[in-house]
């Protein structure tokens, strides 16, 4: 394992704590930017936008904030930002809205938004996913709760009513709740996987085990498909069963794209990263488990970004000292030590200077949000100059009119003492 250091940051205004799933990483506004969402115990949301320090839009007396989400809940190619309360409040902001309905200006705070629309759900959410599930083409939400409950429901749209321009329609509608299951143990994660030409709702359950609540046919045209299943699933993917010791730690999940190392088959499963608490991280490609490793310290929080930019997603682990692991499907693994101990973390995309780039977010205990925009690698793996140059045609077409090269292949005795020449005379 090898440490890197970022540098590149941005430090941002916040005060109260939040839970991991009130941080957000989206484009809430559709202008093609992604924001920086935070939504705190007391009820009030902060968005971030590019490198100014102050939030670019608060909301506040919301109740005390769970989790945060971002997608087209009105299923109408616009993404709304979704704020989920303990007592079971479900705010939507339209953040685009006509600016006299959910954006007020006060000098004191900048821009206020108000919700477009509030419905009151069950209570006790804690973590969020918007997805098609069933595979009919329309979003739904998903939401896992602390009495080990998960819900889905599905925006009806009733009517639009349209004020000046189509642009500022404001649907009419409610949520409505289309399944329900009732699970052994507390959740933690929430995840669409992908494999075999079928789609899985997995919750993941303590001890590194996960449960399939749903499975779709997505090889089957929508006029054609199949039967989805309401129940438990144990057939596929298999429970991933830990040692007694740890079966009751928490368990955290990701997927990860079927392009992500060479370990694919001929149907090209995405991969599924299963974290615990005490450190074990493991890989799974459907029911076979690729590798497993153990951390040095708990891990809090497991996410995905591609940080080599080769279109691949790395893993990113964080712990609650601010230790940060960025690990491939390879097994290799890069180390950042944040400065501070941490309360909330992410990884993803926020914009800076007009581009969405690859960012880590820490959440610190002393009222700062800290950004970390410029953290791209070229590599995971260590690597020395023989094996750079090597990589590099016209390096290696210059080595052979040198001599130091033949067929494309360096003699590392005689690219040693060139350098030595260079450097030293």
């Amino acid at each position: 394992m090898r440490s890197v250091s970022f540098v590149e940051h941005i430090e941002l205004d916040f005060s109260g704590n939040l839970f991991n799933e009130g941080l957000l990483l989206e484009d809430i506004d559709n202008d093609g930017s992604n924001e920086l969402v935070l939504g705190n115990v007391n009820g009030e949301i902060f968005v971030f936008k590019g490198t100014a320090s102050k939030p670019w839009r608060v909301s506040k007396q919301n109740g005390m904030i769970t989790c945060v989400g971002s997608g087209d809940l009105w299923n109408r190619g616009k993404k709304v930002l979704v704020a989920i309360t303990a007592d079971g409040w479900c705010h939507l902001f339209d953040v685009k809205t006509s600016a006299q309905k959910s954006i007020e200006r006060k000098p004191e705070d900048g821009y206020t938004m108000r919700p477009s629309y509030s419905q009151l759900l069950p209570s006790n959410a804690k973590t969020l996913l918007i997805a098609d599930i069933d595979g009919d083409g329309l979003c739904e939400m998903v939401t896992g709760h602390t009495d080990r409950e998960v819900y889905v429901h599905r925006w009806i749209a009733e009517q639009l009513t349209t004020e000046s321009s189509p642009a500022k329609e404001i649907p009419r509608g409610h949520f409505a709740q289309i399944k329900s299951w009732s699970l052994y143990s507390q959740i933690t994660s929430l995840v669409i996987y992908k494999a075999s030409r079928t789609q899985y709702l997995l919750v993941s359950q303590p001890g590194g085990t996960f449960i399939n609540l749903l499975a779709t046919d997505i090889s089957k045209t929508e006029d054609k498909q199949e039967e989805h299943s309401d129940g438990f699933k144990a057939d596929f993917p298999l429970p991933f069963l830990r040692s007694k010791q740890n079966q009751g730690i928490t368990t955290t999940m990701v997927t990860l794209s079927p392009n992500h190392s060479s370990n694919r088959d001929n149907d090209d499963p995405e991969l599924l990263a299963i974290g615990l608490l005490d450190g074990d991280l493991s890989v799974l490609n459907q029911n076979r488990i690729l590798w497993t490793l153990h951390l040095e310290q708990n891990i809090f929080s497991l996410s995905k970004l591609d940080v080599t930019s080769d279109g691949y997603e790395e893993i990113i682990a964080c712990a609650w000292d601010g230790s940060t692991y960025i690990i491939d499907s390879d097994q290799n693994i890069v180390k950042f030590e944040f400065r501070e101990n941490v309360l909330a973390f992410g990884a993803g995309h926020f914009a800076v200077n007009g581009a969405n780039v690859p960012c880590l977010v820490y959440v610190t205990f002393s009222n700062t949000v800290v950004i970390y925009w410029n953290i791209t690698l070229s590599r995971l793996t260590p690597a020395n100059l023989v094996k750079v140059t090597s990589d590099q045609e016209e390096t290696i077409n210059a080595l052979e009119k040198l001599g130091v090269a033949e067929g494309g292949h360096i003699d590392k005795n005689k690219f040693q003492k060139l350098c030595a020449n260079i450097l030293y005379g």
